[in-house]
């Protein structure tokens, strides 16, 4: 008889512990909610309400909206350039900005008060010092809460279901498609890589298609 020591060999134990697989989020919220939350981000105004409420108009991510500055923003044009440096996927991203979006930039104590000839970059919302971007959602998300919660208190609605400031952007693209916004032309706006080998062949830029997707979401806060 031959003699096998893996029959003798002890067997590695399994690990208990299961591995931490990442979950993505589901929250969208509702028209109603968002509703909530733009009339609480009015009552703060500037400066992180009117992001929050830039945020709804355009579904762009929160460091995009904060770091928006002059020399991104294209008044003309209406739209913003968000450069490759900055953005997420390492490429460019221009995004239009509907009427509401305008108006609200437009009335910026900051845009208004920009100088004729602009020499350096100037921030839309920027610190007191005005040298840099704000930063700091964590305590202004406490404070729009806070709004939320007094103001739906005093219409008898119940407490909103826990949120956070991206799922802003999940929300947004969840209505584009309830609006009838094709798949594509919202993932554009949203400034998605196209996968595969589309994203290899199709270089059309997207410009007409983003803006009419963001024009008819616009329309609903006009």
């Amino acid at each position: 008889m031959i003699f096998n020591p893996a029959l003798v060999m002890p067997t590695k134990k399994k690990s208990a512990k299961k591995s931490l697989a990442y979950t993505a989020r589901r929250r969208a919220l509702s028209m109603d909610e968002l509703r909530r939350v733009w009339d609480a981000a009015e009552e703060i105004g500037y400066r992180y309400g009117r992001v929050i409420q830039l945020l709804i108009l355009t579904g762009q991510r929160r460091s995009e909206v904060a770091n928006l500055n002059t020399d991104w923003l294209d008044m003309k044009e209406r739209c913003v350039t968000v450069p490759a440096w900055h953005y997420k996927t390492d490429r460019q991203h221009t995004y239009p900005l509907s009427a509401p979006a305008v108006a609200i930039i437009e009335a910026l104590p900051s845009y208004k008060a920009l100088p004729k000839k602009l020499d350096k970059t100037h921030y839309l919302f920027p610190t007191d010092k005005g040298d840099r971007p704000i930063s700091g959602f964590s305590k202004a998300k406490l404070q729009l809460d806070a709004k939320i919660a007094e103001l739906g208190e005093k219409k008898g609605l119940p407490p909103l279901e826990p949120w956070t400031v991206h799922d802003i952007r999940r929300s947004v693209k969840t209505e584009m498609s309830r609006l009838g916004v094709p798949h594509l032309h919202s993932e554009q706006v949203l400034g998605h890589v196209l996968p595969g080998i589309g994203g290899v062949y199709d270089v059309h830029d997207y410009m007409a298609e983003k803006r009419a997707a963001l024009d008819l979401w616009g329309d609903q806060w006009a």
